[in-house]
């Protein structure tokens, strides 16, 4: 009877140690001579009250260095840096009425008022009568009227939290300016007709992030990015005649373009110390994802989800 018991009891924590490994939207760099490194697919908004899962806080332990998409900082000293200030300018620097006057009265009432019911908005609508058509499209992707989400439970915000606390180095992969760029540079009438797109379809949009948070949560790989990845989803309210030009802006110039202007920096580090490289989940897999490009680089790349 205690032989049965003590395989019963083996057989148990070998289920257990399996099921603590599980780590999805994790996958693991490694290169002969190298530190073992690790990339993590993230969401940017995610529930109030989510933490770091125990698997990315083992990863985080291992390492010496994260780097997200842009540096993320995690108290007020922090933010005043340069590329924060610079931002800043970049969007607050326009007359009182220079949204108004460029989109027009009733786009900018109705944005508004989404703001003003947005808790991932209230930071910036100081900033709202000064913007652009192309600065409100920019942060208007990050909103939400879900009170129970934040950025601040984001995985590349909870990761960077974690990492100061452990005193563990922490880098951007870019400048945030390099991303107000691309939206600047979209031409006015797509801007507007984003602008358009988010105040018409807000609620199901709402839908369709809450979603992506649910897959991500259940660490459901497969139909989060099936889903992510749809056409015919993600650019269902889009006229047809324009999706060409949107599939393009979205995969080649929002994805593609700068997930590979970030392999010269990941290469720098990876040689040098154990790294975490925490970056949108759109940007780990594909033909142009961290994962084929680094695989190209010579590294083996596995995933850790099973």
């Amino acid at each position: 009877m205690k032989k049965i018991f003590s395989i019963f009891m083996a057989f148990f924590l070998m289920i257990s140690v399996c099921y603590a490994e599980r780590c999805p939207f994790v996958w693991q760099i490694e290169k002969a001579g190298e530190p073992v490194s690790y990339l993590v697919g993230t969401i940017h908004i995610n529930k109030k009250g989510q933490t770091l899962s125990g698997c990315l806080n083992r990863v985080l332990g291992k390492s010496q260095l994260l780097m997200t998409e842009v540096f993320m900082p995690v108290d007020s000293i922090e933010a005043l840096n340069p590329d924060s200030f610079a931002l800043f300018a970049m969007l607050a620097t326009g007359n009182p009425n220079q949204l108004r006057d460029e989109i027009g009265d009733d786009l900018y009432y109705k944005i508004k008022a989404l703001w003003q019911k947005s808790p991932t908005m209230q930071e910036v609508l100081p900033l709202y009568d000064h913007l652009n058509a192309w600065s409100a499209n920019m942060l208007m992707t990050n909103m939400t009227i879900n009170p129970d989400l934040s950025e601040k439970n984001g995985i590349d915000y909870l990761l960077s939290q974690a990492a100061a606390a452990k005193g563990i180095k922490r880098v951007g992969l870019e400048s945030p300016l390099v991303g107000a760029k691309i939206f600047q540079e979209l031409p006015y009438d797509k801007n507007i007709q984003s602008l358009q797109n988010a105040v018409t379809h807000w609620q199901e949009n709402e839908k369709m992030n809450a979603r992506l948070i649910e897959l991500y949560n259940a660490g459901e790989l497969l139909p989060f990015f099936a889903y992510v990845f749809n056409d015919d989803e993600q650019l269902k309210f889009i006229p047809t005649t324009d999706r060409a030009f949107w599939k393009k802006w979205i995969y080649t110039t929002l994805l593609d373009e700068r997930t590979v202007s970030w392999l010269p920096k990941i290469q720098a580090e990876l040689p040098r110390q154990s790294t975490v490289i925490a970056v949108g989940a759109m940007h780990t897999i594909g033909k142009n994802g961290l994962v084929e490009l680094l695989k190209k680089q010579g590294y083996s790349v596995k995933e850790m989800s099973h």
